[in-house]
């Protein structure tokens, strides 16, 4: 009876461990499911998702773009571009609408504000009103790039969504994993030698799939962890290859492999001393190219809510960017355009008043330049705009200054001044670098060479005028020293 009662004993425990055995394999299995999941999520949904969303900004870019080109000459073209556009944002949201995991009501938003966009750009290119020179202008203007903006805004959601998506996929596999260690260990410690082999081959298998995804995002994306100080913990091959350089080469370095510019590394020191995730665009020469990325900041905690590193997840935005500035620059002299300054002008004059700070502007006239292209042609002519503006780029260096071309021999300057003096010596500082460039004008009565005017603003932040008044106080000094015999600089001062 003894006997018989051990026995039973014996196979209710043998029992017993056979189903712990099969519990722990099964949870196991279920956990390098996950993994397996989780790793193929994110390609398959937010990944997919998040760039057929920015593939929609670029598209909107590329159509505000085409607007802002078209003539009544070439209306037909236009069209057809933007009806070209029109089909590839579709089948971007073709994607969106099969992949996105999110609610329903984000990409209806993003519809709506796309279907508001091209109702709006239909009825641009069949406007009479429209000059061949500014196919855009005004309230159009306006309302044209604020429905743009308004789509960003809802785009911005879904690539928001798509991010978040990834990153708990990714932490989903991460934990997945680190659990697959400790069981695996339990399995090679407990389970019988067919039962460990069985495993075994699973578990090299599933390894095998997860290598090779997680090698496809060390590969595809770029990506980074910095700790509290702002040093590389770890870093993806891809990012390395962006930044040109190599993992043993950053891994252990300052973050300032990232960024160039000292303002956005101390913008990104303040984001890491905040304790807060956030995002931010930088920009850095590679080979010799300026490559814009836009880099989102998500710190990672320990249990005790400390935080042990940061993730930083970094995209290639230079294309938009590219993009952006065709649309903001004149072609001929690479400097800013008209469009672009009557967007600019009022934020920069009331970002002045706000800082209480001096607001300096600068309209500039080639002195007879109708008689120059006269004489020596338009060819010869585009040359000196050219080299006009290239000297006023040259002057314009700080972050402060901005340079545009507002008319056809005529630019205006955005400045920041401590006094009148200052800003008088910095009009003829390029008054005379534009005269040593040396270009011969014959028909010229002021000198033999190609010379420019002057009218010089200085605003007090306690000013009352708004942007049209501050662009007629400085043309009429620009009048003023012309009328002055030219090749000179007038001042205004108004408190």
């Amino acid at each position: 009876m003894v006997i018989m009662n051990t026995f039973k004993k014996l196979q209710l425990a043998f029992a017993s461990i056979i189903i712990m055995f099969t519990g722990f394999g099964g949870y196991a299995i279920y956990q390098m499911d996950t993994l397996a999941s989780a790793t193929e999520n994110i390609f398959q949904h937010p990944l997919a998702v998040g760039i057929a969303a920015r593939n929609l900004n670029t598209e909107i870019l590329q159509v505000n773009l085409l607007l802002s080109q078209h003539n009544n000459h070439n209306n037909n073209a236009t069209i057809r571009q933007i009806e070209t556009r029109r089909f590839a944002m579709q089948q971007e949201f073709d994607i969106i609408n099969e992949r996105y995991l999110g609610s329903e009501i984000d990409v209806k938003n993003i519809l709506n504000q796309y279907n508001k966009f091209f109702k709006l750009a239909e009825n641009i290119p069949s406007n009479p009103s429209v000059s061949d020179m500014h196919p855009i202008q005004g309230s159009r203007l306006n309302e044209l790039n604020q429905v743009q903006a308004d789509f960003f805004i809802a785009n911005q959601v879904l690539i928001d969504f798509a991010s978040n998506k990834a990153q708990n996929f990714l932490n989903t596999s991460t934990q997945a994993r680190n659990l697959e260690k400790v069981l695996s260990l339990v399995f090679l410690l407990l389970f019988s030698i067919i039962i460990t082999i069985y495993i075994i081959q699973n578990l090299i298998g599933v390894n095998k799939e997860v290598s090779k995804q997680l090698h496809l995002i060390d590969q595809n994306i770029l990506m980074a962890e910095l700790d509290p100080n702002g040093m590389i913990h770890n870093i993806s091959h891809a990012l390395c290859r962006a930044l040109n350089s190599t993992v043993q080469e950053m891994t252990g370095s300052d973050s300032h492999f990232f960024i160039d510019e000292p303002e956005q590394l101390q913008q990104l020191k303040d984001i890491l001393s905040s304790e807060k995730g956030a995002k931010m665009q930088i920009q850095k020469i590679i080979l010799d190219e300026k490559v814009w990325f836009e880099m989102s900041i998500e710190p990672q905690f320990d249990q005790d809510f400390n935080i042990n590193y940061f993730n930083l997840f970094l995209t290639d935005i230079t294309s938009e960017k590219k993009i952006e500035e065709v649309s903001i620059t004149d072609k001929l002299t690479g400097l800013y355009n008209r469009n672009y300054f009557e967007m600019f002008f009022s934020k920069e004059m009331r970002k002045a008043k706000r800082d209480k700070k001096l607001f300096g502007v600068i309209l500039m006239d080639i002195d007879y330049f109708k008689q120059y292209n006269d004489t020596y042609g338009h060819l010869q002519g585009d040359y000196a705009l050219k080299s006009v503006a290239s000297m006023i780029d040259k002057n314009t260096q700080r972050a402060y200054d901005l340079a545009f071309r507002v008319g056809g021999e005529e630019f205006l300057i955005i400045f920041s001044v401590e006094n009148n003096d200052q800003a008088l010596a910095f009009a003829n500082k390029i008054r005379t670098d534009i005269e040593a460039l040396e270009i011969e004008h014959n028909s010229s009565s002021v000198s033999k060479f190609l010379t420019a005017s002057f009218g010089v603003g200085v605003f007090a932040p306690s000013h009352l005028l708004n942007e049209n008044e501050i662009y007629n106080q400085v043309d009429q000094q620009l009048y003023v020293a012309k009328n002055e015999g030219r090749n000179t600089a007038a001042l205004i001062s108004v408190e």
